[in-house]
C-alpha cells in the first residue's frame, strides 16, 4: 500500500472496478501542468519563485488535454478493455527547469526555491489550507520524490495520436499568467 494519501485512494477505487465485474479502462497520468496554473501562478507572478517540497524531484508533467485525447481513444476503439496506461509526457522534469522554462516563457527570471516539508507544510497552513489537506499534498510531493526521475511513458502518442504537449509550449500559452506586476 502506497504511503501517497492521492495514489492510496486511487488504489482502493481501482480496485473496486475491478472487483465489480464491469468492463474497464484505467488511466493514470502523473501530475497536471495545469496545476502550475491553478495553484502557484499568482505565487510566481508577485514574487518570481516557483516553491515546492519537491526538491530536485524530476516529475513528467501532462497537459490535461493530452488527458483527455487518450480517453476520447479509448472510448470509442476497441481493444482497450482491462487495460492500464500509465499516462506521462516524454520527459520528466525538476522544478529548477520548470523555472527556467517560465523564465524563458514570459521574459523574466523565476526562480525555484526548494523547501523542506516543514517549511512548505506551515506555508500552505498559511494559506488557510486544512491541514489534513497539506499532509495528502505533502504525502504526494514525498513520492515524487521517492520516485524520481518519475515514469515516462510513450501511451499519450500511442493512443491519441498526437504528441504530447510539451511544457515549453504550455508556458508559452499561459505566460501571462506567470508574469509579474511590472508586465501590466
Amino acid at each position: 500500500m502506497s504511503a501517497c494519501t492521492f495514489k492510496r485512494w486511487n488504489g482502493m477505487v481501482e480496485r473496486q472496478l475491478i472487483e465489480s465485474g464491469l468492463p474497464y479502462t484505467i488511466l493514470r497520468p502523473t501530475g497536471f501542468m495545469q496545476n502550475f496554473v491553478n495553484y502557484d501562478s499568482a505565487r510566481i507572478a508577485a514574487e518570481g519563485v516557483l516553491r515546492s517540497p519537491r526538491r530536485e524531484a524530476q516529475v513528467s508533467w501532462i497537459d490535461v488535454r493530452d488527458i483527455a485525447g487518450v480517453a476520447v481513444a479509448v472510448l470509442t476503439e476497441e481493444g482497450h478493455d482491462g487495460r492500464v496506461y500509465d499516462l506521462t509526457r516524454p520527459e520528466a522534469l525538476s522544478g529548477q527547469e520548470i523555472a527556467a522554462k517560465l523564465s524563458a516563457a514570459t521574459g523574466r527570471e523565476i526562480r525555484y526555491e526548494p523547501l523542506s516539508d516543514a517549511d512548505w507544510f506551515l506555508l500552505m497552513r498559511s494559506r488557510g489550507l486544512p491541514a489534513s489537506t497539506v499532509r495528502s499534498m505533502l504525502s504526494l510531493h514525498l513520492a515524487y520524490r521517492a520516485e524520481s526521475p518519475g515514469l515516462v511513458t510513450g501511451w499519450v502518442e500511442v493512443l491519441s495520436g498526437q504528441a504530447p504537449r510539451s511544457f515549453d509550449g504550455f508556458a508559452q500559452e499561459h505566460a501571462d499568467r506567470f508574469k509579474g506586476p511590472e508586465a501590466a
